[in-house]
């Protein structure tokens, strides 16, 4: 669903009308026995299962000229096997990259395939609870996109109230992934929220202290592991 959230508030494509939305193969094989595989393929279909909308998403970090020559395949191909709209939506963290990503792709005289790009500065500000516990995942990609922003903190203190209705594995999963990529600044000031306000967010809290739990046990196997190389050596000479 965070792909879909992403081709409406972040690329501005409002998608058909669908009732379910599922990851689904991503071999976007032609007839010639060359393979072409999307990151990932993203299908909207209706009630009736009929596909409404495939929508390609590819995580691009630099400029690959031969790109231009497979993401068309990938939209073709897999509008082939569907028979329905394709949209091509490729994530760069660069903005530098994005705007190189969203120029229009020259098929020939027949016409043109233009990227939807996404990076940082395009991905919306989440800070109402309501709508991050709508999609988690988006409000994480918010908080971290967002990390130097004055309203860093209500961002933050949505992107906790989504995580709180998540099962313990994905929530320790996020909170961590928030806490390796997070600026200073702003990661002191989660630390906070989730140390002064432990009881509006009890189970995250947990999470937070079996995060710093695991960090602890991994730097304390690499210390007993130096110190046995150490000893190891002395003992050696």
């Amino acid at each position: 669903m965070t792909a879909v959230e992403l081709l409406r508030d972040a690329a501005g494509v409002q998608p058909p009308s669908f009732a379910t939305v599922a990851v689904e193969a991503v071999d976007c094989t032609q007839l010639a026995p060359v393979e072409f595989r999307a990151d990932s393929v993203v299908v909207l279909r209706d009630a009736a299962g009929g596909a409404q909308l495939a929508l390609i998403v590819e995580v691009q970090n630099r400029r690959d000229a031969r790109k231009r020559f497979s993401w068309p395949v990938y939209s073709t191909a897999l509008r082939a096997r569907l028979e329905c709209p394709t949209a091509l939506m490729v994530i760069c963290p660069d903005p530098a990259v994005a705007r190189w990503c969203e120029q229009a792709i020259e098929l020939g005289p027949s016409g043109t395939i233009t990227p939807l790009a996404v990076h940082p500065g395009r991905i919306p500000l989440i800070t109402d609870p309501e709508r991050a516990r709508a999609c988690p995942e988006l409000a994480v990609l918010s908080a971290t996109a967002h990390a130097e922003r004055p309203e860093i903190g209500p961002a933050l203190q949505a992107m906790l109230a989504a995580l709180d209705t998540l099962d313990e594995d994905r929530a320790k999963l996020y909170l961590n992934y928030v806490f390796a990529v997070l600026p200073s600044v702003a990661r002191k000031h989660l630390e906070e929220i989730v140390t002064t306000t432990s009881h509006e967010y009890e189970r995250i809290a947990g999470q937070y202290l079996s995060h710093w739990v695991d960090q602890g046990r991994v730097e304390g196997r690499e210390e007993g592991r130096e110190e046995g190389r150490a000893e190891g050596r002395v003992e050696g000479r």
